[in-house]
């Protein structure tokens, strides 16, 4: 029976291990602040008053685009969704930011834009708004009954 030596091959794994984490925080880090930033301006810029008007699919368009856009914490969107309706958010863009805000970002669209396709990014950006925009909608339909 030969004696094999897997030191070397665990050093060579851990090397790569840490070389691929440093290559992935340098391309990754840049755009979860730029995305933090761009998050942060959008809810600052954005007037609460104004989510709060009468349901137009326009308004459902356009909270599906903003959900999609900013960058938010896992779990996050089910606290933003409760916290809304409790301030008097219509149901319809309630519902619409509960099915964008956590499913896709600006941070997401960049990396894989730039791993993968831009094609690709913004299909799955097109797919997560329109997917908000129908739960919107559907909302809007059902509650007129």
């Amino acid at each position: 029976m030969k004696h094999e030596n897997w030191f070397a091959p665990a050093g060579l794994t851990i090397n790569q291990y840490f070389k691929n984490l440093i290559q992935l925080a340098v391309a990754t880090i840049y755009f979860m602040v730029l995305a933090a930033i761009i998050g942060s301006l959008a809810a600052e810029l954005l007037p609460a008053r104004l989510i709060a008007a009468d349901v137009t699919i326009l308004g459902i368009v356009l909270v599906a685009l903003a959900g999609t856009f900013l960058p938010e914490p896992m779990a996050f969107d089910v606290t933003a969704a409760f916290l809304l309706m409790n301030r008097g958010v219509p149901m319809p863009y309630v519902v619409t930011l509960l099915c964008t805000l956590g499913a896709f970002s600006i941070y997401p669209f960049f990396i894989l834009g730039r791993t993968l396709s831009w094609r690709t990014s913004l299909t799955v950006f097109a797919t997560v708004m329109a997917m908000g925009i129908a739960a919107g909608l559907g909302t809007m339909w059902l509650r007129r009954f």
